[in-house]
């Protein structure tokens, strides 16, 4: 009996396990220990992989995902009523982070690629490379997913199981990457927190931190986000976001330099933050914003159950014992103690999708206004039952008010998180309107909606102009005033704005002088805040004196906001000791020497690079971070050599290993100049012994392009320039082949300096050069190897001031028979060169025809976005043996960005390869009408196009639009196959030059 009674219990829904300890990384025998919550007890241990680090229960509580980071058994599904029966396996790449989607419909691992599995049979539906990603998140209605790797954002539709193409990329390193309750995604990089609207990737704000900020942990009422700096040695432990004014209104300060490493939401003023470095647990309240140790040590791992807006517990695992705490009372009181494992691992809460009676809805987004003409984010519902459990598979019912704003989906039902949400149309005109959710028979909620115009300024831009990282010493004011400028979208400075500077964190007085006591315009300052107005420059500012370093430290730092028009910026400064104190020193890691060398227009990338440390007090030997490193010459735009470090305020800032490193832009004039770089406002390294040479760039080719024709002579004419003159221009290369190979090709080269025509022999550069030929008449010689001849009579090269004019008259061998691409480089005497570039195709005549083949495209070259091209493709005998046709218009013979389409002849069917160049997730459309197929690179539209049938030949003449995002000098490529699968070799039958915007 009491067997039978065990196993009814462990079956019921109340006791199902739903918190799980995990194997510590370096258990031999990696053992899952499942708990139960009423009672609250111990479930059947069972086996998974060693190494395991994620574990998801299936939303209908079936089945088990134990994730693990190794490449054998990275992923195993388990039978939930029996754990020790596996039903899957799979090795992967080492997991790094995991997810499954809202709605339950789809598990990701990620680690150098991306694997995508359906949950309903745990097939593997697709496996992206190459994204070598730190961390992973899925939008609120499960559409796509985001994968963050060290320093881009790429985003995944999984209804196609496909990497949208141009990934927003960062130029700080990043950290994690989270969905916000609103919706909206937000990044995490060194200095900053980024919000970002899922649907299109654009940046809505960034919120500038003093931090390392690591991924955010919501509230339950959507309002605040909180970060653990994972770097508290620049100042701060836990940082407050507020996500309605999209700023940082409170950050709590070091204590003691503790590392926070992870934060669990217990209500909306209520966070636990556990630390492995100190092995205790702090509790964060928001109202007031402060952070207090608790009495738990030990602690190893702390949990949440998903109530809402207050989870019924919380469990703290600790070295001995794991704890159940009742968060409905204050303090939490403990209504649970079990004995833990001993080397135990993360603690997980994982339930099965909760089902029942609506009870209440949260609401987010509820209060939100856009512009005429811009979306609204999407309006969200969170249906809770009357215990807070989020219940999935509700209808929520949403209407508007106005008619002229429409909810686009009436009727949703939650998800597996207990979320719905829609979207609602703009009305094109002012108007306060309200939308209403409602969940039968939960109360309803409304949502207020307003449009408005864009108020003056509302595109203006705020940036920092001068005075940002720079070191003091106590008691000193900053040399530079902190500036800012507003300017327009165009750039036009903005005057009289009213700009606010407040002291965010850290100590220190305002000042209206500047350190040498000139009175700062416009600005009037109380207390830790100052408000000036934009002068004719669009610039306000204000002046900063340090006070003292706390006792322990040897330097203190401030974070001061400036804010205009809903627009913020931070600047960064350090306070170090005064008095007889050494400075603290700055070491040159970068260059080596003492001249920097680049091309006009050019970034320098690693330019100059610096440690700064401190060498007095009690941080002696710490690296300091956020010290600005700052370049520049003396002159300005068009006087001479201009460079400045890329970065805001034309700075960059020391990392958390003291390290800052200056990617250095160079101006468009040219010529040497003293290139001085300052440390924090504080110290030049450098001065007048180094200095930067400013070259022009690479030749610039030029000519009619692209090239096409066909036959077994033929002659090429282009022109080579240089700013600085010819004596700059090194060697001008043509190279003609089926692939850009220098091995059995027509590979010239021209030699500028020395006007003497070279041909590179059969096996490429290393097995030498022809002899010399001075080109043009009246010489009549030539040189030749098994690919081309190249004759003086007919060749030239015309001077005319900074360009020369190269024609080359070649003779072709038959044995070089076949489709050729017409490849051009061209490199200064000083190795600059911006690489080959494909600039026509040439067809050699064969001297017999296989079967099934292309032809050359109709017509062969243009340089329109907008073209009806031809392709014709030939079988033997009847154009009814032919099965699949490709067509292929890239750089190189490469499916992964391209316009690359299969045309199949039996259904007339058009298919367009994705970005990704995965032809088995091709989308397809019927070649009649006006249907329209794309992606990034094209657009063909059946409208216009026309497919015609002669005898053996079929022509396809499709109507491509290539998209300006797809510039540049292109080869169309074409292949085909028959019915009984014989496959044509891909053939150069056309060039094209994309224009751009």
């Amino acid at each position: 009996m009491r067997t039978l009674l065990l196993f009814l219990l462990a079956t019921s829904a109340a006791a199902q396990p739903q918190l799980f300890l995990l194997p510590n990384l370096s258990s031999i025998s990696p053992t899952v220990t499942p708990y139960t919550l009423n009672p609250f007890l111990p479930f059947t241990t069972f086996q998974v992989q060693p190494g395991a680090t994620n574990f998801f229960v299936h939303p209908d509580g079936t089945k088990y995902y134990s994730i693990a980071r190794t490449p054998n058994d990275t992923l195993l599904v388990l039978s939930a009523a029996n754990p020790a029966t596996v039903l899957k396996r799979q090795n992967l790449v080492q997991a790094e982070a995991s997810a499954l989607s809202p709605n339950g419909q789809r598990l990701l691992v990620l680690g150098t690629s991306l694997s995508i599995f359906e949950t309903a049979n745990d097939n593997l539906l697709a496996t992206l490379p190459n994204l070598n990603g730190i961390d992973l998140a899925i939008n609120r209605d499960g559409t796509r997913a985001f994968v963050l790797s060290a320093n881009s954002l790429t985003a995944i539709d999984l209804s196609t199981n496909a990497a949208l193409p141009n990934p927003l990329t960062f130029t700080d390193p990043t950290s994690a990457v989270a969905t916000g309750l609103n919706g909206l995604l937000y990044v995490s990089t060194t200095n900053h927190i980024y919000e970002i609207d899922p649907r299109t990737l654009a940046i809505r704000t960034d919120i500038v931190v003093n931090a390392r900020p690591s991924r955010l942990a919501f509230t339950p009422d959507g309002r605040y986000a909180l970060a653990t700096n994972l770097t508290p040695v620049t100042g701060t432990s836990v940082l407050l976001v507020d996500l309605a004014t999209r700023t940082v209104p409170s950050s709590f300060p070091n204590f003691q330099q503790v590392t926070l490493d992870s934060l669990t939401v217990s209500s909306n003023n209520r966070i636990y933050a556990a630390s492995s470095q100190t092995a205790a647990l702090y509790e964060v309240s928001i109202s007031p914003f402060t952070v207090n140790p608790t009495s738990f040590t030990n602690v190893r791992a702390v949990a949440a159950t998903l109530e809402q807006p207050i989870p019924r517990s919380t469990f703290v695992l600790t070295s001995t014992q794991l704890l159940r705490n009742d968060n409905t009372t204050n303090p939490p009181s403990s209504n649970g103690q079990l004995i833990g494992p001993t080397n135990p691992g993360p603690l997980v809460f994982r339930a099965a999708a909760a089902s029942g009676t609506p009870t209440l809805i949260l609401p987010y987004n509820n209060t939100q206004s856009t512009t005429i003409g811009n979306p609204f984010l999407p309006v969200i519902a969170r249906v809770l039952d009357s215990t807070g459990r989020p219940i999935r598979n509700v209808a929520v019912s949403f209407s508007s008010n106005l008619p002229a704003a429409p909810v686009q989906a009436a009727t949703v039902f939650t998800d597996n998180e207990g979320f719905a949400q829609t979207t609602v149309t703009a009305p094109g005109n002012l108007s306060t309107f309200q939308v209403t959710a409602q969940a039968a028979p939960s109360p309803a909620v409304t949502y207020t909606l307003t449009t408005t115009t864009a108020l003056p300024g509302a595109t203006n831009t705020l940036s920092i102009v001068r005075g940002q990282g720079q070191i003091v010493q106590e008691q000193f004011q900053v040399t530079n005033p902190l500036t800012v400028v507003v300017r327009t979208a165009a750039g036009a400075p903005v005057a009289n704005q009213s700009v606010t500077f407040t002291l965010a964190s850290g100590q220190g007085t305002f000042n209206v002088f500047t350190s040498a006591g000139v009175l700062i315009p416009n600005l009037t300052c109380s207390g830790t805040t100052c408000t000036g107005t934009t002068d004719a420059e669009g610039r306000a500012a204000v002046g900063f004196v340090a006070t003292s370093v706390p006792a322990g430290s040897s330097y203190t730092q401030q974070t001061i906001t400036a804010s205009a028009n809903s627009q913020s910026v931070n600047f960064l400064l350090t306070t170090i000791l005064g008095g007889l104190s050494t400075p603290p020193v700055v070491e040159r890691l970068a260059p080596t020497g003492n001249i920097l060398t680049g091309a006009a227009g050019s970034t320098i990338a690693d330019a100059i690079r610096v440690r700064v440390v401190v060498v007095s007090g009690p941080q002696s030997g710490q690296p300091i971070p956020n010290v600005s490193l700052r370049a520049s010459t003396a002159n300005t735009p068009g006087s001479g050599p201009t460079a400045q470090c890329a970065g805001p305020g034309d700075v960059a800032l020391t990392d958390a290993t003291g390290t800052a490193t200056c990617n250095l832009t160079l101006g468009p004039t040219t010529g040497l100049a003293a290139l001085d770089v300052n440390i924090g406002g504080f110290v030049n390294l450098g001065g007048s012994s180094l200095n930067i040479d400013v070259r022009g760039g690479p030749p610039t080719i030029s000519g009619s392009f692209p090239f096409t024709g066909q036959g077994a002579n033929n002659s090429f004419t282009f022109n080579v320039s240089h700013p600085d003159g010819l004596s700059r221009i090194g060697i001008v290369n043509v190279l003609i082949n089926s692939s850009l190979d220098a091995r059995n090709a027509c590979y010239l080269a021209y030699s500028v300096p020395q006007r003497v025509l070279y041909l590179v022999n059969d096996a490429g550069p290393d097995g030498g050069l022809s002899p010399g030929l001075v080109i043009g008449s009246p010489n009549t010689g030539s040189i030749a190897n098994a690919q081309c001849r190249v004759f003086a009579s007919g060749s030239s090269a015309v001077v005319n001031g900074n360009t020369i004019t190269l024609t080359f008259n070649l003779s072709f061998l038959t044995t070089f028979a076949g489709s050729k691409i017409i490849y051009l480089a061209s490199r200064t005497t000083d190795e600059l060169t911006q690489g080959w570039s494909p600039n026509g195709v040439h067809e050699v005549p064969l001297v017999s025809t296989t079967f099934p083949n292309s032809a050359t495209t109709n017509p062969g070259s243009g340089t329109a976005a907008n073209a009806l091209v031809t392709f014709t493709y030939r079988d033997a005998t009847a154009t009814a043996n032919l099965q699949t046709l490709w067509g292929l218009t890239n750089t190189a013979l490469d499916g992964q960005g391209a316009c690359y389409f299969a045309y199949y002849a039996p259904s007339n069917t058009l298919f367009l390869i994705p970005d990704d160049g995965n032809g088995a997730q091709s989308p397809s459309i019927s070649f009649t009408g006006s249907n329209i197929i794309e992606n990034s690179q094209c657009r063909i539209n059946a409208f216009g196009s026309v497919v015609s049938r002669n005898g053996n030949t079929l022509s396809l003449s499709l109507n491509i639009t290539y998209k300006s995002a797809f510039s540049g000098p292109k080869i169309i490529w074409t292949a085909a196959s028959t019915l009984s699968n014989v496959i044509s070799q891909w053939k150069a039958s056309g060039a094209w030059q994309v224009p751009g915007n």
